[in-house]
């Protein structure tokens, strides 16, 4: 039962841990494309 929840527990911050990169990179990505488009105006 311990074990389980350790698991379950690891798998959700695993799962957290993926989702904040993602979002990170989408954001840096999105960051990236103003400054390009300021440096071509």
């Amino acid at each position: 039962m311990s074990f389980l929840r350790m698991l379950k527990r690891f798998y959700s911050i695993k799962g957290n841990f993926s989702f904040d990169i993602f979002q990170y990179l989408k954001a840096d990505h999105e960051k990236l494309q103003i400054i390009y488009a300021n440096i071509r105006v």
